[in-house]
């Protein structure tokens, strides 16, 4: 994650606090809904808005950063998700 990942999520936060959310990873990040997909790979740790995003991450063995394959943070989450698909992330705007 980047440095200015705070400031960017707390533009797109939701209702919920990170602190609540169900489920967790030995790494901390938390989060919710029963379609999101959080890669344990040791130098990822990111999550997903769905299992479609997360497989597209995924090259050759090895996780790729969703930034360079187009993904954009999904808005309106307590935490940071990517998706794939765009018209997630303008439903905030």
């Amino acid at each position: 994650m980047t440095v200015d990942t705070p400031t960017r999520l707390a533009a797109l936060r939701g209702t919920r606090t990170p602190d609540n959310l169900p489920n967790r990873c030995r790494c901390g990040t938390r989060w919710s809904g029963s379609n999101t997909c959080h890669c344990a790979a040791t130098a990822c740790h990111r999550t997903f808005t769905g299992v479609g995003a997360f497989d597209a991450h995924r090259r050759g063995g090895g996780c790729a950063d969703p930034a360079t394959l187009g993904m954009v943070v999904a808005p309106g989450r307590a935490y940071e998700a990517w998706t794939a698909n765009v018209s997630d992330a303008e439903v905030a705007a």
